[in-house]
């Protein structure tokens, strides 16, 4: 996971990227790419080997870029299945959910609100990544599922 400073518009990042003499990266380096979710790197090594590297880029500051600041609460953490988030100032608009892999599992989009609850599916366990959406940007918090 890459930290950003905040302000930058991750929908057009042009990453540079240095592999071994002999390897190669698809999409290469100096590529624009969108950052908005999870992006796939493939390296192939010198021998033909390639391997996937799932890159998330995410906005370093959780402050709001004005006087207040926001504070989300996301409990229980860890959790047996349900989860409540809660903002103290800013509404939030939706829900990314991503697995350790950076597959994402699930997403809600709702009117604005201070609060949301949800449940994971008893299938569900392990360590999830929940995406909160609000007007300033994605605020990401590491949830434990175990059931």
């Amino acid at each position: 996971m890459l930290k950003m400073p905040a302000g930058t518009d991750l929908s057009a990042l042009m990453p540079e990227i240095q592999v071994s003499e002999g390897a190669s990266v698809l999409p290469g380096s100096n590529v624009t790419n969108h950052f908005n979710s999870p992006v796939t790197y493939v390296v192939t090594a010198e021998d033909g080997t390639p391997q996937a590297w799932l890159v998330s880029v995410v906005i370093e500051s959780t402050l709001i870029q004005d006087e207040t600041l926001t504070v989300m609460t996301v409990y229980p953490n860890p959790t047996n299945g349900l989860v409540t988030i809660e903002s103290s100032f800013l509404p939030f608009d939706g829900i990314m959910i991503y697995s350790m892999d950076g597959t994402m599992i699930s997403q809600a989009h709702f009117l604005p609100t201070r609060a949301y609850q949800f449940t994971f599916e008893w299938s569900q366990k392990g360590v999830f990544f929940i995406h909160i959406v609000t007007p300033k940007g994605r605020h990401i918090v590491k949830v434990l599922v175990r059931h």
